[in-house]
């Protein structure tokens, strides 16, 4: 996946094409896009966020993936629409996908793979530009910025070893069998996390009771007056 940077007081607007929408009306609203190809621009991605936000919760987009990915702030605009779209996102991944295309994948409600289907997972590249000092604090803070992207879409699918080792470079593979069995771990513990969390904040919201200490005393515990 590379991260897109501009230099101070310039900017480069990349050639892309626009991904197309289609709409098949069924028992409920059905959408289809196809991602195929590098992932250039926020652009190509302006009808399918559209979509996704006047999505009913019976409506349906299957996203057709087949990517090697490309640029990580071009794929943020709809990993965040598909997050926040009440209606429901289906992935069907086929062929080589790699990089940023596998944070597309993870964040549907559903998926599906092709026999062939294979995935590259690897640390991101950074190109800047400018005097000693800019070059540096933009590469301090792509890094940090970077770890925290990949801890927070490949928690529960990695081990902590495994984004360990990404972030050192090594670039991991997986086929269709291993990706889904990770993708049904991973989703088992978001569920038992969420459980979790709901426990924690209704457990918050109770009212701490007061009790009243009420000690009766006997005849033998109050003083003797002789």
């Amino acid at each position: 996946m590379k991260q897109q940077t501009k230099k101070a007081g310039s900017y480069t607007e990349e050639m892309h094409e626009e991904i197309q929408v289609q709409f098949f009306p069924a028992k409920h609203g059905t959408y289809v896009a196809d991602i195929f190809g590098y992932i250039q621009s926020p652009g190509q991605f302006s009808q399918i966020v559209t979509v996704l936000d006047n999505m009913r919760p019976d409506d349906d987009l299957v996203i057709n993936l087949c990517s090697l990915g490309g640029s990580l702030s071009a794929v943020s605009s709809l990993l965040h629409a598909i997050n926040k779209t009440e209606g429901n996102v289906h992935i069907c991944a086929t062929g080589s996908n790699a990089s940023a295309a596998s944070l597309v994948l993870l964040s549907g409600d559903s998926f599906e793979l092709s026999e062939d289907f294979e995935i590259l997972l690897h640390n991101g590249s950074l190109g800047v530009g400018g005097n000693f000092n800019e070059v540096k604090a933009q590469a301090d803070f792509s890094l940090k910025h970077m770890e925290k992207i990949l801890r927070n879409h490949y928690q529960f699918f990695l081990t902590e070893e495994e984004i360990v080792e990404l972030l050192k470079g090594v670039d991991l593979n997986f086929g269709p069998e291993e990706w889904c069995e990770r993708a049904q771990g991973r989703l088992e513990k978001m569920q038992t996390m969420m459980v979790e969390m709901q426990k924690a904040a209704q457990k918050a919201q109770r009212k701490p009771r007061i009790k009243k200490a009420t000690k009766a005393l006997d005849n033998s515990d109050k003083p003797k007056v002789e």
